[in-house]
Parts: C-alpha cells; structure tokens; sequence
C-alpha cells in the first residue's frame, strides 16, 4: 500500500533545474539552526529565535534521504554520522548539554539503506535485528538505571548512547520516521508535503492539548513508583513524546512551527549543488564548534 501510495505520489515530481541545490539547504538549515541556538544559548535572547529554529531539523532530516540517494558509499557516508555522533558525544559530556543531532540522523540513514533494500526477507531479518537491538540495549540501560541509581552511568550516558547506537536520540523515533517518510516520497512536491502536513497535525494533536495527557495520567501513569510508569514514561520519551511538554499550549511548545520549513523543502531541485569534497565535512565540524562557541558565549554573559 505505501509502495503504490509512493508510486502515484511521485507523479509530481520535484522542480527540475531552478529551485535550491542540497548545498543551498544545507547552509540555509545551518543558519537557521544559529538563530536557534544563540536563543538557547546566550541568555535573553528574544524566543522567537526558538520559533525561527524549528525550521532547521526537518531540512536537516530531508538532506539525509537525499544525501543516501547520491552518496557513493553508504556504509562510509553512516560511519560519518557515527562518529560525529561519538565525538559530539564527549561535548554533550563535557558542557552537560542535550545537543547531538548526528545519531538521530543516522537512525534516519540507517533505516533507509534496510528498507532500500531488494530482497523483502533481507529487510525483515534487517528490521527485526535492528528493533532488538534497540529495545535491548534500552531495557538493559533503564534497568541499570532505575536499580542502581548510578551516577556515573547516568553521567556519561550520552557517550554510551552515541557508542552502542541507541536511544534515547534527539527529538525521538517519531522525527526519525518522519526523516525516513521524507526519503520515500522525497522526488514528489506532493508527498512530501502531505507527509510533513500529516506528520505535523498528528504532533499537535498528541503534544499540544491535554487530551492525550490526561488519558496517561489517568490509565497508566497514576502510580510513580511503579516498573510501569517507569517504562511507559521512557517509551514517550524515546518516541519523542516527553510527558514533561505534553500539554502544552502552541505557544509553549512551538514544534509544530517546523511545517514553514516546507517551501524550502519544495525548491529542491534534485541537485549537490556547490561546495565540492570541502562541503561535505563543513556540517560535521560546524555543528560541534558553533555549539561550544555559543555555549562559551552565554557562560561569560550570563
């Protein structure tokens, strides 16, 4: 069904030609993602600049299908996003920050090369082992954290995270499915935007009222000091759904505000564009140094 949904989609197919390369999306995501973090940042900067800073991730998501469609080398163009990952790993560490996009991207990579594949029973045994390892690797951390209390282990956990591939991952698996949606139906205006439309309604409907909420709070989040809570309260959080933001009114969490991105995302012109061999380690370096920058930034002027 997706398949052929994929199929009459991409009968409109993408601006050919004129529009935005790759290159051009990727420097306009960047900027926009500084506009973002001076307003995390440094301190009493206007929030609008959280607002403007939606936009970036979901550009971002989009490159990745892309950049997996025209790379030469998958498994080189994911050992990229691994070790970004591991490297931004030590600066989340280090300045005690949430910031580490590389290994949601490369959750996003990862499920396009299984999916991508010919063979149906090579991408179920793919998928199969890649859930296991997820959810393992995840029981096994929350079991160790909530019967130990382990400072050191809850300390360095971004570092394990990013080592062992596993969530929690930043903005969770439900922005992971959407960077993947982003890939399938990444050669048709049409798609794409009714995917992100769809994505983007569904988020407010289950972030941006206490329907959703209320329902947890009144069937399985009652008792605090049960494995259940814990579990089911870890689950939101690595889909993407923290109960702490749950709720929130569209102005207190302004999420939903990634859907301006969509025009960008229409101008795509199918092209790499500019930059040469140059451009594509520009985004690994600038992610880690503009975001300790900005940190030390904020540290003197706060």
């Amino acid at each position: 069904m997706v398949i052929a949904m994929k199929v009459r989609l991409q009968h409109i197919p993408l601006i050919a030609g004129n529009g935005l390369t790759g290159f051009d999306l990727k420097i306009i995501a960047c900027v926009i993602m500084v506009i973002d973090h001076i307003g995390m940042f440094i301190p009493h900067m206007p929030v609008e600049m959280r607002w403007v800073g939606r936009m970036a991730m979901p550009v971002f998501m989009f490159l990745i299908g892309q950049g997996m469609e025209h790379t030469r080398d998958r498994k080189r163009y994911m050992l990229r996003l691994y070790l970004a990952g591991v490297v931004m790993s030590l600066l989340q560490v280090a300045l005690q920050i949430p910031n580490n996009i590389f290994p949601t991207l490369l959750q996003i990579a990862i499920i396009i090369d299984i999916i991508s594949k010919q063979s149906n029973k090579a991408k179920i045994w793919r998928i199969a082992l890649y859930c296991l390892w997820q959810v393992v690797c995840d029981a096994l951390y929350y079991y160790a954290i909530y019967n130990t209390d382990n400072a050191v282990l809850s300390y360095y956990s971004p570092v394990l995270f990013a080592l062992f591939n596993f969530g929690p991952f930043e903005y969770g698996y439900g922005f992971i499915i959407m960077g993947v949606l982003f890939w399938l139906y990444g050669k048709s205006k049409l798609g794409i935007a009714l995917s992100f439309s769809i994505f983007t309604i569904s988020y407010v409907l289950m972030m941006n009222n206490r329907y959703l909420l209320n329902f947890l709070l009144d069937t399985v989040w009652f008792d605090y000091h049960s494995y259940w809570y814990y579990i089911t309260y870890q689950m939101a959080s690595v889909v993407g759904m923290h109960p702490m933001v749950m709720g929130r009114s569209l102005m207190e969490y302004p999420q939903w505000m990634m859907i301006a991105s969509l025009p960008l995302l229409l101008l795509y012109n199918g092209r790499r564009g500019a930059g040469g061999g140059a451009a594509k380690w520009f985004f690994y370096v600038f992610y880690p140094v503009h975001i300790a920058m900005l940190f030390a930034i904020g540290r003197l002027l706060d």
